[in-house]
Parts: C-alpha cells; sequence; structure tokens
C-alpha cells in the first residue's frame, strides 16, 4: 500500500473519527498538508494528526514546570486557609502563647513560699525547689523551640527529675 496515496476529505474524516470541517480546519492550521482541492496524503496525514493529538494532550495536561507550579499554588492556598481556620499557627505566635502561660505560672509559683511559712530558711528552701524546677522548664522549652526552628525531631529523653 502507498502511504503518499491521497484520500478524500471523507475517507480522512472517518479514519480520524471527526467531521470533514474538522480536516479542512486542520489543513488550514497546518496540521495535515493538502495534495490537492479535498485530496491528503494518508500516511503522513495519519502522522501528523498523531502528533497534534499527543501535542494537544500535552497542552491540556500542561508540562512538568507548570504541574509543579500548580502544585505549589495549591499547597500555598492551603496553607492560608489553616492559617485562616487558626489549624495552623506561626511559630513565634505559639512561643508567645506558651511564654505567657509559662511566665503566669511562674509568677504564681514564686508567691508560694511566702503563703506557706514565716521561716526564712524554709523559704529559701523552697524557693530554691522553685527555682530549680523553673530552670527545667526554661531549659526544656529552649531545647524544644531550638528544635522546631531546626525542624529537628525532639529528643524522647524525659527530663523527669521531679521524684
Amino acid at each position: 500500500m502507498d502511504t503518499e496515496a491521497p484520500v478524500s476529505t471523507t475517507f480522512l474524516a472517518e479514519l480520524f473519527g471527526v467531521s470533514a470541517q474538522a480536516i479542512a480546519r486542520l489543513a488550514r492550521a497546518g496540521v495535515i498538508g493538502k495534495t490537492g482541492r479535498g485530496q491528503y496524503p494518508l500516511g503522513p496525514s495519519v502522522r501528523a494528526y498523531v502528533d497534534y493529538k499527543i501535542a494537544s494532550e500535552a497542552a491540556r495536561r500542561g508540562t512538568g514546570s507548570s504541574d509543579r507550579v500548580r502544585d505549589a499554588r495549591a499547597a500555598e492556598i492551603e496553607l492560608r486557609i489553616a492559617r485562616e481556620e487558626r489549624k495552623l499557627i506561626s511559630l513565634d505566635e505559639c512561643n508567645s502563647c506558651v511564654d505567657e502561660i509559662i511566665g503566669t505560672f511562674i509568677t504564681m509559683l514564686s508567691t508560694l513560699p511566702a503563703q506557706i511559712t514565716k521561716d526564712i530558711r524554709e523559704r529559701q528552701r523552697i524557693e530554691a525547689i522553685i527555682d530549680a524546677g523553673r530552670q527545667r522548664v526554661s531549659d526544656k522549652f529552649a531545647k524544644l523551640s531550638s528544635n522546631l526552628i531546626s525542624g529537628e525531631e525532639p529528643d524522647d529523653d524525659s527530663d523527669e527529675e521531679d521524684s
């Protein structure tokens, strides 16, 4: 079979599963070439149409680059929605909240020795216990905050020295 043999518009339309007008549009767009009035070379027309369909599908789906851009935009939108719904907060906002809570708690602990006893030595002993606890909390907060900033996983060691 001669692949260069000319075929009619109707034959090509039936072969491609499109209308005769679609064949004419493809010819006007330069996708397929004509050999004469209403005549098209079979082999080159089929190859050109297949290439055209592949290119159209690739353009419709987008290139790898546009897929990455689309994915990045989707991720950005998801993050914005999470922030707006207060499911996601900034690290600074979280640290500020924890600082305020811990500060209030430490202030309350600082008043305990005077509330517990009038004996100066006993107050000093209680204050030393509270100061040691306050230092452990401060160290743990600094370590966890640093891990969050750097993206490291927190250690599993639980600094529970309170017996």
